[in-house]
This record gives C-alpha cells, structure tokens and sequence, in this order.
C-alpha cells in the first residue's frame, strides 16, 4: 500500500503488488448512495463493480464538486459519451437538484469558462503514452465539449 487516506466520502488506497509495476487506485464510497452494482469477472475472480449509467452520472457531477478539477473525469466523461453510455439521471437530480438537461448546460458553461487547455494533461500523463498526450492536449477540451452538447441535443 503506497497511500491510504480518507478525502470527504471516500476511502482512497493506491497500491501496487510489486516495485517497477504501475500502481491502482482503489476508492470506496463512504456517501451511503443507492448506487447500482453488479458482478463483474476480473481474471477469474468475481468483482462487484458499480454500473455504468452510475459511474457516468457521479463523473458528470465530480467535474464541478471537486475543489480543484481533475482532469481524468474529463477524459472519463468523453469516452463514455463517445461510446453512449447511459446516465443515471436520479443520481444526478439527487446530488444536483437539476434534471439531466439543466445539469449538463451547467457543466458545459463550467468547463468551457474554467478547464485550461495548458493544464489538461496534469493527473493523465502515466496513463497516455506520448503520442496519445500529444491528442489529447490538442483536441479533449473541444471534443468533451462538443461531445455534451450533442448529448444535450439528444435529450431535448
């Protein structure tokens, strides 16, 4: 275990099983949700992990919660409406107050007014090799945004 620590609702541990070899984050909620799971197979052994309409909707709320913006819910956030995911809009009426549509006109003015093309990378870089830093410092911002309004569209 290389770090154990309690942020707000959450128990964080990042560990890693041997020296050299890249490390895994693991976070428990502590908030007491009505979160969906379900098993999932991890190399033979049996993992309940959260749904995906579940993990989309807290990332959606996480970019404007946190007290500083964590780049990877951008990233997160784009390929899961690249691929269509689904949203729990109950999680989100829950921690917002706002419907589906009016939460993410909020987050579309949020990050287009707050999130710096210059600092996207910052908390991605050990997952990216170099030729997929180059693309995403180029492109996450405009795509991300242009991937929520078209998902706006969509509800409308």
């Amino acid at each position: 275990i290389l770090k154990a620590d309690k942020k707000r609702d959450t128990l964080f541990f990042l560990v890693r099983y041997q020296k050299g070899k890249q490390a895994v984050k693991v976070e428990i909620s502590l908030r007491g949700d009505e979160d969906h799971y379900e098993l999932k197979n991890l190399l033979g052994i049996s993992v309940l992990t959260m749904v995906k309409e579940d993990i989309f909707a807290h990332k959606l709320v996480a970019v404007t919660e946190r007290v500083a913006t964590a780049n990877r819910d951008l990233f997160d956030i784009n390929y899961f409406l690249v691929k269509m995911w689904d949203v729990n809009k109950e999680i989100i009426k829950k921690r917002t107050g706002k419907n589906l549509k009016q939460y993410l006109k909020e987050l579309i003015e949020f990050i287009d007014k707050k999130v710096a093309t210059k600092n996207i990378l910052d908390g991605l870089g050990e997952v990216l090799t170099e030729k997929q830093k180059d693309c995403t410092k180029a492109i996450l911002k405009r795509d991300l945004l242009f991937n929520l309004k078209n998902r706006l569209e969509i509800l409308k």
